[in-house]
């Protein structure tokens, strides 16, 4: 089960991931000034959402070294 959880955590990261980029790319796209503000906005709501699914990895039974290694493989 909390292998389940594990993997649940890095697919859902990286969906929610390729949708900040594109959230990002779009912003970009209508004017600098709007992609800076966006992305500004993603880097502080990702710092916590980061550091959250690193709780949930090491509490699904992941050792610090594997989450460390899954969060930048994603």
């Amino acid at each position: 089960m909390c292998d389940f959880l594990a993997w649940m955590v890095l697919l859902g990261d990286g969906i929610h991931s390729l949708a900040d980029g594109l959230a990002i790319g779009a912003a970009f796209s209508e004017s600098m000034t709007s992609g800076l503000s966006t992305a500004l906005a993603v880097l502080c709501h990702e710092l916590p959402h980061v550091v959250g699914d690193f709780a949930m990895l090491l509490r699904a039974g992941m050792s610090s070294k594997q989450a460390i290694v899954y969060k930048f493989l994603r």
